[in-house]
């Protein structure tokens, strides 16, 4: 009100308005026009998964774009914690109460179904306890669910189109969808072992790979259930039935090859060097672990010609005068070669027929002919994964517990499945909903640089006469078809696997 008494004697001073004018502006009672108070109320759709992405990362990218206006460089700016605080505490405060706008690229509707179908679904047991909150300096009543974390992405662009955080906002407000970083267990199988391992043309789909008790020297690992198969089995077998000792046998031989890392860096994965240096990197023994949105666009690439889209959101930000002050790119990272990215999808399929996941050719409602997939499970049922891809989206869903207060619970064994089936019933919805996107009829052309050879069935190789121990041993039996990158099949060998010893090779000769 003196602001207005001011503003008005100088408009008269000015010569704006007479004396009168200002004398009636000046007396009127503004207060009789002004609303009555109200209590306010809880706006719908606030507090959320979803709101809460979504502003975070709107202050982080509106953030960036005042530090660039005031001719700083973002990268020198997020090294000063203190200034970078500064300029996020701002960014906070314009984007509440400027009139920013923010589109997104979440589908409301598909947001709905994934969100409804994850908080209705039972995942595992529910666990109360009493735990001892420092922070309150008193003992609280805890309840932890079994939860969940769900993506779906396009696999062109890494447009997210929906997720799911979690069960219940209210029980566990971290995002398993972004926030939840885990081990990844078998599912890091294709990025890390096979894919390097056909790009550099070690293998084709029908190599024979040992799987037999070996001791490397403080690690000894075993396949599912502490079992051995005892057998040379196929990359392709070994893969969609996803046997640990292939894998680890085939990433030590793969790593001396060439450096995996870099592969792994490509697709977005926070590994340092140090840990390829263990061979339990193989099954997931990861130290950071993956986020189900880094999974998903990770897996995505097979059906991306080989490239990595990086993830997003957050499609434009506006200020309020209607300027773009941020606007996404599509990134795309080369990994592997299209004839990798072909070979790996005919892998990746078996697993949905007659692998881990064979479960899902009985529940989906659509054509499955081009539906790739990889299950995941980490020491002990901890966590639970299962990414699957068509040629236009890909659907990456995580299980597991918080595990608050450093309680220890984990998943059942039957876990894997409950969670392919909470994959279907989503998937389902979501296909139900919009067809289009999952391109279902959009199957990959036969690069030029995929080759098909004819190879024994038992040795992945051209039948021929070998010399073992002295003897000579004639190689033949049923034949099969192996996709590789390499223009021939390998030749008839006494050496004939990758990765077997002579203790693996006694046994079969």
């Amino acid at each position: 009100m003196k602001r207005k008494n001011i503003v008005l004697f100088r408009m008269y001073r000015n010569g704006n308005i007479t004396k009168k004018e200002y004398t009636a502006a000046k007396n009127y009672d503004l207060a009789q026009d002004f609303a009555q108070p109200q209590k306010t109320s809880q706006v719908n759709g606030y507090n959320n998964y979803l709101y809460n992405l979504v502003a975070n990362k709107s202050v982080e990218l509106i953030a960036k774009s005042l530090i660039r206006q005031n001719k700083e460089r973002v990268a020198d700016v997020v090294k000063d914690e203190a200034e970078y605080n500064q300029y996020l505490a701002q960014a906070s405060e314009i984007l509440k109460q400027k009139g920013y706008h923010v589109k997104t690229t979440i589908d409301k509707n598909m947001y709905a179904i994934m969100s409804q179908t994850v908080a209705n679904a039972e995942l595992g047991t529910v666990h109360t306890t009493t735990n001892y909150d420092t922070s309150l300096n008193r003992n609280v009543n805890i309840t932890e669910k079994a939860q969940n974390g769900s993506v779906m992405i396009d696999n062109e662009t890494g447009r997210v189109i929906a997720f799911a955080g979690g069960v219940d906002f209210e029980n566990s407000q971290v995002n398993h969808a972004f926030n939840t970083y885990r081990s990844p267990g078998s599912s890091i199988k294709p990025y890390l072992v096979y894919a390097p391992a056909i790009e550099n043309k070690l293998i084709g789909t029908k190599t024979v790979l040992p799987d037999f008790p070996t001791n490397y020297g403080s690690y000894i690992p075993t396949d599912y259930g502490q079992s051995v198969e005892n057998r040379f089995i196929s990359a392709d077998e070994a893969l969609r039935m996803s046997y640990n000792l292939p894998a680890v046998s085939l990433f030590n031989e793969v790593r001396k090859q060439t450096p995996v890392q870099e592969y792994m860096q490509k697709l977005g994965f926070n590994i340092e060097n140090s840990e390829f240096k263990q061979l339990g990197l193989a099954l997931g023994g990861t130290k950071y672990g993956f986020s189900v949105a880094e999974n998903a666009a990770a897996f995505a690439s097979f059906y991306n010609d080989g490239a990595r889209s990086e993830p997003y959101y957050i499609d434009q930000i506006t200020d309020p005068s209607g300027k773009v002050i941020y606007q996404h790119h599509t990134k795309k990272t080369k990994v592997f070669s299209k004839g990798t990215a072909y070979i790996m999808q005919k892998m990746l399929h078996e697993v949905t027929t007659q692998g881990t996941a064979a479960q899902l050719s009985y529940g989906l409602n659509f054509d499955t002919s081009n539906l790739i997939g990889k299950t995941g499970t980490s020491n002990d049922y901890r966590d639970i994964w299962f990414n699957g891809a068509t040629p236009g989206v890909t659907i990456s869903s995580w299980m597991g517990y918080d595990n608050f207060y450093g309680h220890t619970y984990t998943l059942s064994d039957n876990a894997s499945s409950v969670n392919m089936s909470l994959w279907t019933e989503m998937v389902n919805q979501l296909y139900a909903t919009n067809p289009k996107i999952f391109k279902l009829d959009k199957a990959s052309e036969k690069p030029a640089t995929v080759h098909s050879h004819g190879v024994l069935r038992q040795t992945g190789t051209k039948a021929g006469s070998v010399n073992y121990d002295g003897a000579t041993v004639k190689l033949t039996g049923s034949m099969t078809t192996s996709l590789s990158l390499s223009t021939h099949a390998r030749a008839a060998s006494a050496k004939f696997s990758v990765g077997a010893n002579k203790k693996d090779y006694d046994l079969f000769f």
